[in-house]
């Protein structure tokens, strides 16, 4: 062989080994899938919530070639891979070479193919792991249920703790289902949704099994507000993964929304209507049919009425400095503050990403809205949601019908158009900023985009993860 050829080779093979060893951050057994319920078998064909909408041409082989390794603030040093020897490692690659089933995850990002190629580890293999749970292969009579009631509070909130009480389900081995009338939820509007009073309004059927009355477990609110359990099952997997020990809850908040989260099609065709008719750009009818241009860079301001939680709330300017900084390819915006981080990593994307200055601004703030629209007279292009607004939490003050209606289907638009951006400067101590950012690690695929989070919260020793703000 040509002495040149031969030294090109083995520099290569040990480039691809150090990719390698930078995601396995210590030695690990491989995980024995054999050793877990049937439910969970990878032997089998490839699940159908893995199915493809984009279809890709690259042979993944037994292990997938190594991938960019990850940056993300809830991996080990900000920065992973994960062993590509593992099972959960080669689900994911299958999902993004297929791509999401767009009718079970209809996202518009999903559905025009414009999710990006790094996802959170151990998603494809936890969706596929909640699904089967949720709809059990027997007899409802033989299935334990779970029926939670959810308490008055934000919707981000409520998502979040509906996604605890799943965990739970599945620790008790109980299917989980929400009432078909709740009265303490009132975001459903009865002229939009005739006989369902609860998440059936808006969502997918969480479980199933719902009309069965024999054995039954009832939780409400204060007890998924004490109890954060990750269920059992994910441990051995998530021992092996490259995310830190004490966010394995945000990973499974990560996947508990991903799942639950998924639009009727009631819920899906309202608001791509509502999305024609609201969509502004400077002021102007912005084009609706597709998505986000690529490089937008979103950010919800987050103002109202907020000072119970002790948040510091942040001016336009706070997040328009940082959106700059991105706007003009700075590479030395950290992964995480040091004050809570694991090493010195720094977004590494390509200089020129952001450079077009498109970004996407939501906020309950009408003055915050008056500020973003003057940045389009110093080259930005601003887009937002034309809708009233007032500086409180409207949720506070909704009652069932068309304008509960008005203000559920324009939350889920905004988060959307979030998903659909490509870098996000936000605060993670919001719950709708962490549902952002949850989602964004999994059905749209940019686990590895500039996320920058503006608070720098002092954390007590031992509790590195108090930033997110719970």
């Amino acid at each position: 062989m040509n002495p040149a050829r031969s030294s090109a080779l083995r520099l290569l093979l040990l480039v691809s080994l150090g990719v390698c060893l930078l995601g396995t951050l210590k030695p690990t057994e491989r995980i024995r899938f054999s050793d877990l319920p049937r439910a969970v078998n990878v032997t089998e064909d490839v699940p159908s919530n893995i199915s493809s909408p984009v279809q890709s041409s690259e042979s993944l082989g037994t292990h997938p070639a190594p991938q960019a390794p990850v940056q993300n603030h809830i991996y080990k040093l900000e920065l992973g891979l994960g062993d590509i020897s593992q099972e959960a490692f080669r689900l994911d690659q299958e999902l993004l070479a297929r791509g999401w089933d767009a009718k079970r995850y209809p996202w518009r990002m999903i559905q025009q193919g414009a999710s990006r190629k790094a996802i959170l580890y151990g998603t494809a293999w936890a969706q596929r792991m909640i699904w089967d749970h949720q709809h059990p292969r027997r007899d409802c009579r033989d299935v334990k249920i779970l029926i939670f009631r959810s308490g008055p509070s934000g919707i981000g909130s409520m998502l979040h703790q509906l996604g605890q009480a799943l965990a739970l389900a599945m620790e008790l081995d109980r299917v989980l289902v929400v009432p078909v009338k709740d009265t303490l939820l009132q975001y459903y509007d009865k002229r939009f949704c005739p006989g369902a009073h609860s998440w059936q309004c808006w969502l997918q059927e969480i479980g199933l099994c719902a009309d069965v009355h024999g054995d039954v477990m009832k939780v409400d609110k204060p007890y998924t507000e004490t109890t954060r359990p990750v269920p059992t099952r994910f441990h051995e997997m998530l021992a092996q993964s490259p995310i830190k020990k004490d966010f394995w809850l945000y990973w499974w908040r990560a996947q508990s929304i991903t799942y639950l989260l998924r639009f009727q099609e009631r819920t899906r065709h309202a608001i791509d209507k509502l999305r024609s008719e609201t969509l502004v750009s400077c002021g102007q009818h912005a084009n609706s049919s597709g998505v986000l241009a690529t490089g937008s860079i979103a950010t919800f301001v987050r103002h109202g009425f907020k000072k119970q939680e002790r948040v510091v709330e942040h001016d336009l300017g706070d997040y328009i400095r940082e959106m700059q900084r991105l706007a003009a390819g700075r590479q030395g915006l950290r992964i995480l503050h040091r004050e809570v981080a694991e090493s010195n990593a720094s977004f590494r994307y390509p200089a020129e990403s952001f450079a077009a200055r498109n970004i996407f601004v939501s906020t309950d703030d009408p003055a915050v809205i008056k500020a973003a629209r003057k940045l389009c007279r110093q080259g930005w292009n601003v887009t937002y949601v034309e809708k009233k607004r007032a500086n409180y939490d409207p949720w506070m003050h909704l009652r069932p019908g068309k304008a509960t209606r008005t203000e559920v289907l324009s939350a889920f638009m905004n988060l959307e158009l979030a998903l659909e951006s490509d870098a996000w400067v936000c605060t993670l101590s919001s719950n709708w900023c962490r549902l952002i950012d949850e989602l964004r690690m999994t059905a749209a695929a940019k686990a590895s985009q500039p996320f920058l989070n503006l608070e720098k919260v002092p954390c007590k020793a031992g509790k590195p993860q108090c930033y997110l703000g719970w």
